[in-house]
């Protein structure tokens, strides 16, 4: 569903190696919503993200439980 892929950030002060996940796109379903933890749980980087970002992710429609199936 994911490749992994080492791509260079900007820092303010330099270029640094990041490793990001990227979505296949066959397989992308937009009706999919994520669970309302998820998106809390990225919260945790509000801080590091500008304003219209967060407020896309913030405004997401979001499952409220989820069933885990093991």
């Amino acid at each position: 569903m994911y490749s992994r892929e080492l791509f260079q950030v900007q820092t303010i002060s330099s270029l640094l190696p990041a490793w990001m996940y990227i979505a296949n796109p066959a397989v992308i379903d937009s009706t999919i919503r994520p669970a309302r933890w998820y998106v809390e749980h990225l919260s945790a980087g509000k801080a590091f993200l500008t304003p219209e970002y967060w407020d896309r992710i913030d405004q997401t429609p979001c499952r409220e439980a989820v069933d885990v199936i093991w």
